[in-house]
């Protein structure tokens, strides 16, 4: 299966922030593991290549479990478990 992490980055951080579906972990899950929850930032950066602006997830410290989330994440959009940012973004649009 090949997945582009950024977008699939995109709808995990709005999981675990709170603004998309519902998303929750054990409450024992430990401090290591909510630090590799915030092992990665959305940060802007002019691209080498086209000299424009970007936004693009940066690995900040440990991330292990971030990637596995994002993962899962991923399967999750591939079942349909979750609706894909595209459909979201058109239903959105739709209400409008």
């Amino acid at each position: 299966m090949f997945w582009a992490s950024d977008p699939v980055k995109d709808v995990l951080a709005a999981l675990v922030a709170g603004n998309s579906h519902a998303w929750e972990c054990g409450a024992d899950h430990g401090e290591e593991y909510a630090r590799h929850l915030r092992g990665e930032v959305k940060r802007e950066r002019i691209s080498k290549s086209t000299g424009r602006s970007e936004w693009r997830w940066t690995k900040t410290g440990p991330n292990h479990m971030w990637d596995c989330e994002a993962m899962q994440v991923a399967v999750a959009l591939a079942l349909q478990l979750l609706p894909s940012p595209e459909k979201m973004d058109a239903s959105t649009a739709s209400d409008t």
